[in-house]
């Protein structure tokens, strides 16, 4: 299937999963564009390594990329591992690299970002505790609630204080003192307006990037979330509040003049 969709030349963005090869680009961007050249095997991509300020980037052998692929029929996304580095014949820094994942469509959304400063308190969850949060999501009855309150209580959990420096209807990106794996799943607590909070008394989101910032004392992390388990009640309560925010902020600015 992906050898019918994937054609030759068709544009890659490529952002680091893996850990290791994360950590190592702190001060380069966190999206890289690439380009696919062929397909080498069945589930192998031979694609043009990135290059950043001149200088190739260093896809290691094994890393781990979210990978996706503009294509005259949408956007695919999948996961793919490094598996080799090497140069084409018109002396073309290459590499391989395995499809690891389902090769799945992706609409992309675009949301209005505002800026903002915002205390919130946030935890990495684990599978059980996640669960847990959604059924509580979909409670009904009170009883059933305190159920699976009880339930968390039971839960080791450990929330840390993090800042928000902007939200839209797709996720946030805040800064905290501690770095996060890419991929965590977080409950996420905002402080929100009470009447938005009364709609929304928590989050999900999975952390897509998480980074030292140079210069900061004490040591300080700029993490990126996108939200996800969001419905699209939820996020017409943000897109609506971001909206009121901006208007106020407006009216404000304007009674200034």
């Amino acid at each position: 299937m992906a050898n019918d969709i994937i054609q030759i030349g068709c544009k890659i963005e490529m952002r680091a999963v893996d850990k290791r090869s994360f950590s190592a680009m702190e001060s380069e961007p966190e999206l890289y564009i690439s380009q696919f050249l062929q397909w080498t095997d069945t589930n192998v991509a031979s694609i043009a390594i990135p290059s950043f300020k001149g200088h190739l980037v260093p896809l290691r052998v094994d890393d781990v990329y979210e990978l996706q692929f503009v294509t005259r029929g949408g956007l695919y996304r999948c996961r793919g591992q490094i598996v080799k580095r090497t140069k084409s014949a018109g002396n073309i820094a290459t590499a391989d690299v395995k499809i690891i994942s389902a090769l799945e469509k992706y609409q992309r959304r675009q949301f209005y970002r505002m800026n903002c400063i915002m205390s919130m308190n946030y935890s990495v969850l684990t599978e059980v505790q996640k669960e847990l949060y959604k059924e509580k999501k979909k409670c009904l009855s009170l009883e059933q609630k305190l159920l699976i309150e009880k339930k968390l209580e039971n839960q080791e959990m450990e929330f840390q204080k993090a800042v928000v420096l902007d939200i839209s209807g797709g996720g946030m990106r805040f800064n905290s003192a501690v770095q996060q794996e890419t991929g965590d799943i977080c409950l996420l607590q905002p402080a929100l307006p009470e009447v938005v909070r009364k709609r929304i008394p928590f989050l999900f989101g999975r952390i897509i990037s998480s980074r030292r910032i140079p210069n900061r004392d004490p040591i300080a992390f700029d993490n990126r979330v996108e939200f996800v388990e969001i419905s699209p009640s939820e996020q017409e309560q943000i897109i609506t509040y971001i909206f009121k925010e901006e208007r106020d902020k407006r009216k404000r600015e304007a009674e200034l003049k």
